[in-house]
């Protein structure tokens, strides 16, 4: 059995995809071929779109301002460039080979993410979206917002999730805070000397 793809010409002069197949078949002492011919051009088509929307999807993902990453069974599996970055790693392969998930996390965030993980991984919820103490490369900690979904990742459960550096929002915000309770203590010290 063999089968091939090949082009051919319409007699308005259009080309079009077939894919041919060929059977040999024994009657009596001759062996005769079966051929049987279908036009697969609807088919390339998809294949071609389907290919340009991965190159669109991956490129997308892999120049984001956020950190993407997919991990299973605590291992990663895919780690985008922003992602590496984030986390002080020259490179997402370097990242992947050197470091579990929870090496990413700082101790006292790491059972929330377990849990998180786990939920996730159990169905238990589909979407979640929280907040934990990342640990860079470099031991130095930064706050960090995920927002993450289950999906199927070659046939088994996994979860895919988009990471955000909050460390200066954080920073604003704490400094914001600041300034909110001196003014309350300057409100405060102006309304005793009234």
């Amino acid at each position: 059995d063999t089968t091939i793809e090949t082009r051919h010409r319409r007699k308005d002069g259009s080309v079009f995809d077939v894919e041919v197949s060929l059977r040999g078949i024994w009657l009596g002492e001759r062996e005769v071929v079966i051929g049987v011919c279908r036009d697969i051009s609807a088919r390339k088509r998809d294949e071609a779109r389907l290919r340009e929307a991965e190159r669109k999807f991956t490129a997308l993902v892999q120049q984001s301002l956020v950190g993407v990453y997919i991990i299973r069974d605590g291992d990663w599996l895919y780690i985008n460039p922003q992602m590496a970055r984030m986390f002080g790693y020259a490179s997402p392969a370097e990242c992947i080979a050197s470091c579990h998930v929870s090496d990413l996390v700082a101790p006292e965030s790491r059972e929330l993410v377990a849990e998180n993980l786990r939920r996730r991984l159990r169905g238990e919820v589909e979407q979640l979206n929280y907040g934990f103490t990342g640990l860079r490369k470099d031991g130095t900690r930064i706050a960090v917002e995920v927002f993450g979904s289950t999906l199927e990742y070659d046939g088994r459960p996994a979860v895919l999730g988009l990471v955000l550096d909050v460390s200066e929002r954080k920073r604003a915000e704490a400094e914001l805070e600041r300034y909110r309770l001196q003014l309350e203590d300057l409100v405060l010290e102006r309304t005793r000397d009234l």
